[in-house]
């Protein structure tokens, strides 16, 4: 194995490597601009639903992908959001697969690098989006610099976050 001075040579051309990588791979995060997936799943009450979607559309962050996971309503839901919300991607359970669940679906027919999980009756103020987006390209960064690879930089800000990692972690690999 490598001794010494060796070691020291060997450990500098990796990080002279990993590098150029991180470099590569902030460029391309700083050019693209992250699309979002806002995913809600929902079951029943039309009227909550409609709040969450209009504090979504408000957002001063316009780049969104919004998908709804209904988890079979009886309130005709899935009517009320073709007819008014053409744009949103629907899914329509079979049954009540609940919360968790539901999540699980939305993130599976996401095209997105960030997620967001909301409860239907949540209702986001008009920068949420555009502030948790800055926070995790501010702590990306300042991580990269540090010489930490993505899937261990530390998960302190939201699921979105982590729900990042996860897919450039599976998309790495």
């Amino acid at each position: 194995g490598y001794q010494g001075s060796q070691m020291t040579i060997m450990q500098n051309k990796c990080l002279k490597i990993w590098e150029l990588k991180i470099n590569s791979l902030l460029r391309e995060f700083q050019i693209k601009k992250p699309i979002v997936s806002i995913i809600i799943p929902h079951w029943n009450n039309i009227e909550i639903l409609s709040e969450c979607l209009d504090s979504i559309l408000c957002s001063s962050f316009q780049d969104i992908e919004i998908i709804v996971v209904d988890n079979a309503s009886s309130d005709n839901s899935v009517d009320w959001l073709k007819k008014t919300h053409p744009n949103i991607t629907i899914i329509e359970n079979d049954q009540n697969y609940g919360y968790s669940e539901g999540c699980n679906i939305g993130a599976a027919y996401s095209n997105s690098d960030l997620l967001i999980f909301l409860n239907n009756d949540t209702v986001i103020d008009e920068n949420c989006i555009s502030e948790l987006v800055k926070a995790i390209q501010l702590n990306l960064q300042a991580n990269f610099k540090l010489g930490n690879p993505p899937a261990l930089v530390p998960v302190n800000i939201t699921l979105l976050y982590f729900c990042w990692l996860i897919r450039y972690v599976n998309n790495s690999s």
